[in-house]
């Protein structure tokens, strides 16, 4: 799982990717700038959210609240349906 908040992923030259998506993988970029060649995101398989800011408040100062969405996410995967 990879998680970016307010973030920045960049890389120089005409090409070039900002993440890579494989099997299972699950990523979340709130708020993410991205400054690359080619693609924001390479997928061949899993997950990708992108929004524009964060969820929660931007003033949130716990460590965990980058986790929070994820981790709500798995757990109401794991429920058994009604």
């Amino acid at each position: 799982m990879l998680v970016a908040v307010n973030s920045v992923v960049g890389n120089t030259g005409d090409s070039g990717y900002g993440t890579y998506v494989i099997g299972n993988a699950t990523e979340y970029l709130l708020g993410t700038q991205f400054n690359v060649g080619t693609y924001a995101t390479i997928f061949t398989g899993g997950t990708a959210t992108y929004a524009p800011q964060p969820p929660w408040p931007a003033t949130s100062t716990t460590a965990t609240a980058a986790a929070r969405p994820p981790a709500a996410a798995a757990r109401a995967r794991r429920r058994p349906a009604a």
